[in-house]
């Protein structure tokens, strides 16, 4: 495991200014985003189940994620996604930023198949959004969040041209009688997306369970940079 112990480069001190200035103009509280988000995502799982409501939110943090790289993209086209120092403090901030939680974050390398894949954890062990909320139906509730880490990753990715795939999911939820909420992120290069694929699944039991390969690969053919 690779700890993040480098200094920070200016690229990334440049991007968390950005994101502050940014979010100080337009964001709201977070009380307000989990009096709004935790409703939603209850009604919708009523209506449509398990599978398409996290799809559906997902597919709209996705969409969040790669808008908001875009309108920083002279800063997110510096960041050395491989430097694992980097990859932590934009990961931490950018949780902090949106929902005013300090998240645990843990940068590493692991040989998956054969391939060295790069590997972010993010947890949360008090989400404001999970925060005394309890599914009956025991499913995560980050989606959003996990959606916004992968369109932001994969739109990182497109802007430096670089031969990789992100994908994101929360493997553990305080809403489905967890712990704590737990997002994790690997870069994959692209040549081996699919027989590393199977692979992630048996080193994280649940990782595709409700979000397979296939939804990211379409959402990523509908980024477009």
């Amino acid at each position: 495991m690779v700890h993040c112990m480098a200094p920070i480069r200016g690229s990334v001190i440049d991007l968390m200014a950005a994101l502050r200035k940014r979010l100080m103009a337009e964001t709201v509280s977070t009380l307000s985003i989990r009096n709004l988000y935790v409703p939603a995502f209850v009604e919708l799982l009523k209506i449509y189940g398990p599978e398409k409501t996290i799809k559906t939110f997902f597919r709209w943090g996705f969409q969040m994620g790669h808008d908001f790289m875009l309108e920083l993209r002279k800063s997110a086209e510096k960041i050395k996604m491989h430097n694992p120092s980097e990859r932590a403090a934009v990961a931490r901030a950018a949780w902090y930023m949106f929902l005013g939680t300090k998240p645990e974050v843990k940068v590493w390398e692991e040989e998956i198949a054969g391939e060295k894949l790069f590997f972010i954890r993010i947890i949360d062990r008090d989400s404001p959004i999970t925060r005394g909320v309890t599914l009956s139906a025991r499913v995560p509730l980050c989606s959003y969040a996990a959606g916004a880490y992968e369109g932001a990753t994969q739109t990182v990715f497109a802007l430096q041209e670089a031969n990789y795939f992100a994908l994101t999911r929360e493997i553990k939820c305080r809403a489905a009688s967890d712990k704590h909420c737990e997002i994790i992120v690997v870069d994959v290069p692209m040549e081996v997306l699919d027989r590393v694929a199977p692979e992630l699944e048996r080193r994280f039991p649940g990782f595709f369970k409700y979000i397979d390969l296939e939804f990211s690969k379409k959402l990523r053919e509908m980024t477009t940079i």
